[in-house]
């Protein structure tokens, strides 16, 4: 079997198609490798260098390609050449498919940045879409301008009529708070059973004072369950000639001196502040520690007799004179008062027991 051997810096575009030719075997090595072709559109064979092929710069050489002088030869090359055209355009389109999904993959995450004209643009965009939206909602603020304006004084002239009613049923309900209290209520509600009633002044008074127990256990009198207005209510039924009274007829007295504001709500209790747990401490609390006693004092010296290392407590050298602490200590003054030496100090002739 025979195998085709390349050498290094050797392609092998044998089978291939460059143009309009047809790449056979391999002819020449050195220096330059050659190729055999044959035109597929006047069918010359010849020879072309691998660099012109692999450039893309091969072309048939002959005088006659691409040339027709009958009609068939003339459709022939037409037809080729719009074969030619569209296996170009595909190569193109391929290729230019193959780029464009390499950049998606490659610049996935990635925004390009603008160009200096680009964001002059951009920035024209959004100013020019700012002005058009201001230009629109001050049209749209014109047009509703004067539905605006309408409700506004429409609004003002019934605020208007409102403080005008109720300066009129202010008035009104002062008027008739004079009035019942000197005189007879023209709206007096009474109970058509309490206008036929008859009783002696025990029963009378026994019915009335059971209705009103009964009235001011009710919640709606609760608020104003004060002495003050259970006379101001008793006082409008007797002014006005009740002397036998119903649950509904003292109602209806209450409802009329409330109304009118003669009747006064009990203030507000305050609120209670709200009493915090107090955390007991159900541990037993420790014995207290006995205070350290105090350390005696000692000073180390040297024994005066025998000149060993010795400690003298306080007392001892609060009984020596200065002479005897500067030996017992090892102290020499000499201008000024110097350390004492490390050691015991020299023994003298006396310690020793030399005469």
């Amino acid at each position: 079997m025979n195998q085709t051997r390349i050498m290094p810096g050797i392609v092998d575009m044998e089978g291939e198609t460059v143009n309009s030719l047809r790449v056979g075997r391999m002819v020449q090595r050195h220096p330059r490798p050659r190729y055999e072709t044959t035109c597929q559109r006047c069918g010359t064979r010849s020879t072309e260098s691998q660099d012109r092929l692999v450039s893309g710069a091969g072309r048939c050489m002959a005088a006659h390609c691409g040339k027709a002088t009958t009609k068939r030869g003339r459709d022939l090359l037409a037809d080729e050449r719009q074969r030619l055209a569209t296996r170009e355009a595909e190569r193109l389109a391929e290729e230019r498919e193959v780029s464009e999904r390499r950049m998606s993959a490659e610049a996935d995450g990635w925004e390009r940045p603008l160009s200096l004209a680009e964001q002059q643009a951009k920035i024209f965009r959004e100013r020019r879409d700012q002005e058009e939206r201001e230009r629109i909602e001050a049209a749209q603020r014109a047009a509703e301008a004067p539905r605006l304006e309408a409700e506004r004084e429409a609004a003002e002239e019934r605020e208007k009529q409102e403080a005008a009613q109720r300066e009129r049923d202010e008035k009104q309900r002062r008027y008739w708070a004079e009035w019942v209290q000197s005189d007879n209520d023209p709206k007096l509600f009474v109970t058509d059973a309490m206008r036929t009633a008859k009783m002696t002044k025990a029963e009378a008074e026994q019915f009335t004072a059971k209705a009103a127990e009964q009235f001011a256990s009710s919640p709606e009198y609760a608020p104003f369950r004060t002495p003050e207005n259970a006379g101001a209510i008793l006082g409008y039924l007797q002014r006005n000639g009740i002397r036998i009274a119903d649950v509904e007829t003292i109602r209806g007295a209450f409802v009329r001196l409330r109304d009118l504001g003669l009747l006064k709500a009990k203030p507000a209790r305050a609120p209670q502040p709200v009493q915090q747990p107090q955390r007991v401490n159900l541990s037993v609390a420790p014995e207290p520690k006995a205070p350290p006693q105090p350390q005696p004092i000692v000073y180390h010296g040297w024994d005066l007799e025998t000149g060993e290392p010795r400690d003298y407590s306080e007392r001892e050298i609060e009984r020596m004179s200065s002479q005897q602490m500067a030996r017992a200590l090892q102290m020499r003054v000499r201008g000024e008062l110097e350390l004492p030496r490390i050691g015991p100090g020299p023994v003298t002739r006396k310690q020793r027991g030399e005469a």
